[in-house]
């Protein structure tokens, strides 16, 4: 991730010295892993500099007292610094703690007086002897090391920086949820401290339909434990969902792709409907009204896809347990036909012309998955996105929403599941997922691919896999050769700290992860995905714990 430290500093040779190393430094680094300096001249004027959302502060000692010159004597400021930057902390919009490290040259006498603050620093360097390129090194390794205690800070940064007037109304409820999620210490604490805002950022979209909402995110969010249990390498489904939803509400109202974002809405809405009310609701509106239901709710269907291995898991338990008279869980198998049924007006509304492969590849790919009682998790989310929006007769404002959520959530998961069953070789007969008919199904693939965090090879016994992936780097520019925007990042996978100590097993895992990423997110968006039509072009850095990796991403 780039990192942005605030150097409070009076001393502007020292300031010049510091801001040279790293300047060579970042040369050979990439953007997203370059460091960023921003001198300030007394923590006097610390409280403008926070505002920016730095990473971390390196504050100099002493300084001369405010209002005052030599041969006035300076005097230790480090409590007004560290004072300030938890004042900041406490109503930052992000929730988590800035880092501050002591930086001193007054000797021995001077970091004693340091470690007597050691529960409030990160860490205390003395100048005589870690000079300006042992500060750089530092701050490179920093860099990595931060994104395993601070996870998804970047989207969270980007969210709190978005401008109030590139916002819809309910933004303070986007603030709220990036607040909430940053002050949780481990996955299960942000996740939990983000029901409030979650359930505020429902009700503003309905407030009928959002305890039936909240039912089903509780469900999503509390099955973890068992799906974990079951499959050790599924992502956290919960926090994944909602990185999902930040990812796709900041590009959706982005100032360089918000206009034609909503030319595709406009497009969609137009193919799909003729209702005089979804018409009336502006198009940035629409989607992000559609973007929450299908953003967090995609993978809902999770916890039913594993219901028969979680109880059969459970049988061997009790098994092990004794034979006791408790009675064993069953799973009840559904109707192999009961999601197909549900859904076909669903797929048939995805049909362009009679006879279009995809309506009868989907059909079978959901039927089959039935039959294996193993359904497919993004067909159970559509099939309880439909029946909360009052089913497939139900014509009110929010079962159009609904129903357009319910449409992504099914192709998200069942076309790159099904485009191998495809000759790739007719490409005509592929099913593809196009911007302009479906914008939110096709934002959904997009967001949900690049934050997939389960990138492992079943056929390795690598037990120190990346824990996560985040994205550390996220921009986007005007590009006037394409005229097109052009969005810029970097997908970090975060892999476990001891990995750092053993180079070769980080070889091993990098060398695995750049055949999967090849093989998973980048073959399925360029496939599924159709070519040519992208609203925005794309490239994407992959990087193992800060380390760029050889595989990119490339999309137009």
């Amino acid at each position: 991730m780039p990192l942005h430290v605030v150097y409070v500093e009076d001393n502007e040779k020292d300031i010049h010295l510091l801001q040279n190393a790293l300047e060579l430094g970042n040369s050979n680094q990439p953007v997203w892993s370059k460091v960023c300096l921003t001198p300030v001249a007394h923590p006097s004027a610390l409280p403008g500099a926070l505002a920016k959302h730095p990473d971390v502060v390196l504050a100099d000692v002493y300084y001369q007292p405010e209002g005052t010159s030599p041969p006035v004597q300076e005097t230790d400021h480090l409590d007004q610094i560290i004072q300030e930057v938890g004042k900041w902390d406490r109503t930052s919009p992000h929730g988590f703690p800035t880092p501050v490290i002591a930086y001193t040259s007054r000797g021995q006498t001077a970091l004693k007086k340091c470690l007597e603050r050691r529960e409030t620093l990160y860490d205390i360097w003395d100048k005589l002897s870690a000079g300006p390129e042992y500060v750089t090194w530092r701050f490179q390794r920093l860099a990595s090391e931060l994104p395993r205690h601070r996870p998804d800070a970047t989207i969270q940064k980007l969210i709190a920086a978005m401008p109030s007037e590139d916002c819809p109304q309910w933004h303070n409820h986007m603030l709220s949820l990036v607040r909430s999620y940053g002050e949780g210490h481990t996955e299960y604490e942000q996740v939990k401290k983000c029901r409030d805002s979650l359930q505020s950022i429902l009700n503003n979209l309905n407030a009928k339909h959002s305890v039936a909402l909240m039912a089903l995110w509780d469900i999503l969010a509390e099955s973890e434990p068992l799906l974990r249990a079951v499959a050790p390498k599924l992502r956290g489904i919960a926090r994944h969902s909602i990185n999902v939803f930040w990812v796709g509400y900041w590009l959706i109202n982005h100032p360089l792709l918000r206009d034609k974002m909503s030319e595709l809405w406009i497009q969609m809405r137009d193919s799909r409907s003729d209702d005089r009310e979804l018409k009336a609701v502006k198009p940035i509106d629409g989607l992000n009204a559609v973007w929450r239901l299908a953003s967090l709710f995609h993978d809902a269907g999770k916890f039913h896809e594993y219901g028969k291995t979680i109880t059969e898991v459970a049988a061997k338990l009790f098994e092990k347990f004794g034979s006791l008279e408790m009675g064993i869980p069953s799973w009840a198998a559904g109707k192999a036909n009961a999601l197909p049924k549900a859904l076909k007006q669903l797929l048939f509304k995805l049909s362009k012309t009679k006879g279009d492969p995809m309506v009868e590849v989907l059909t079978k790919h959901i039927t089959s998955c039935s039959q294996r009682e193993k359904p497919d998790h993004g067909a159970i989310a559509a099939a309880y996105l439909l029946n909360i929006g009052g089913g497939k007769d139900a014509t009110d404002l929010f079962s159009q929403y609904a129903g357009e959520a319910a449409r992504a959530a099914l192709l998200h998961s069942c076309l790159p599941n099904v485009f191998d069953a495809i000759q790739r070789d007719k490409r005509g007969n592929c099913p593809h997922i196009e911007w302009q008919r479906d914008p939110v199904a096709s934002l959904l693939l997009f967001c949900d691919q690049i934050q997939t965090w389960d990138r492992h090879d079943l056929n390795k016994e690598i037990k120190d896999y990346p824990d996560r992936a985040e994205l550390s780097y996220l921009n986007v520019e005007n590009d006037v050769t394409s005229g097109k925007p052009r969005l810029i990042g970097c997908i970090d996978y975060i892999a476990p700290s001891r990995v750092d100590m053993y180079p070769e097993l980080r070889k091993d895992i990098a060398t695995s992860l750049n055949q999967i990423i090849l093989e998973k997110p980048k073959d399925t968006l360029l496939h599924v995905l159709q070519e040519e039509h992208w609203p925005f072009s794309v490239h994407l850095d992959c990087a193992l714990s800060g380390d760029k990796l050889s595989i990119d991403m490339d999309f137009a």
